[in-house]
């Protein structure tokens, strides 16, 4: 856990899916880095949480959110989490 800032600011993804809540609930506690809220993506009436995680010296920025994942029982079948997916990679970047 501790590379990942220095592994996400080699590769400089512009976006990342998050499969796992636990991941999920643990990314703003990176010291070399800030987490920015944008506006929740909206999928069978709630608001899924996304936004950006920027690294101090501004070595990456990247666009995340998150979905359970595909092996957990809450997943469901691929097409539940299509149009979903799709929002978040048509999604302007800032």
């Amino acid at each position: 856990i501790e590379v990942f800032p220095q592994i996400l600011s080699q590769i400089k993804p512009k976006r990342m899916l998050v499969f796992s809540k636990h991941v999920w609930d643990n990314l703003d506690k990176f010291d070399s880095m800030d987490w920015r809220s944008e506006a929740g993506i909206e999928r069978e009436g709630k608001s899924i949480d996304n936004g950006y995680l920027t690294a101090h010296d501004k070595s990456c920025h990247v666009y995340c959110t998150w979905l359970p994942h595909p092996a957990s029982r809450n997943w469901g079948a691929p097409t539940r989490w299509t149009p979903f997916i799709k929002e978040f990679m048509d999604r302007r970047l800032g």
